[in-house]
């Protein structure tokens, strides 16, 4: 198996964005998208999938950071 080069990504493909809750949509198309490729298996949960109290300490961490 062999490295990956820089030249391997599409960097217009590569989006940034301040850190938000995960919309649930969203959540769910990942989740969707993983099963199909065999890479996790189970149904959808949000309360499971999607932890807001670890998903708001990491963004209040963040502000912290970026205001540093």
């Amino acid at each position: 198996m062999e490295a990956l080069e820089p030249d391997d990504f599409n960097l217009g493909r590569i989006q940034l964005k301040e850190p938000g809750p995960i919309p649930e949509d969203e959540a769910r198309w990942a989740w969707d998208w993983m099963a199909s490729w065999g890479l996790i298996a189970g149904a959808f949960d949000v309360t499971t999938q999607i932890n807001r109290t670890v998903e708001r300490e990491a963004h209040e961490l963040a502000a912290v950071v970026r205001a540093g």
